[in-house]
């Protein structure tokens, strides 16, 4: 990432996987935690991509809201 820190990408696919990621980016957006939602050119796939997050806390991260 351009700052410190790291970046986590997680895509989904297809109707479920847009309900799933807008959930978790409302998950993020309340703990205030820096991301971006991308739709890919194809329309059925979406990124979203979470950080810059710091070392110790990447997998605090996954645990909490992308397993």
């Amino acid at each position: 990432m351009e700052e410190d820190g790291f970046g986590v990408d997680v895509e989904w696919r297809g109707a479920a996987g847009n309900g799933r990621a807008t959930v978790v980016r409302a998950l993020l957006e309340e703990a205030q935690i820096k991301h971006r939602l991308r739709q890919g050119v194809d329309g059925r796939s979406w990124t979203l991509r979470v950080g810059p997050v710091a070392g110790d806390q990447v997998m605090r991260l996954i645990d909490e809201f992308l397993w």
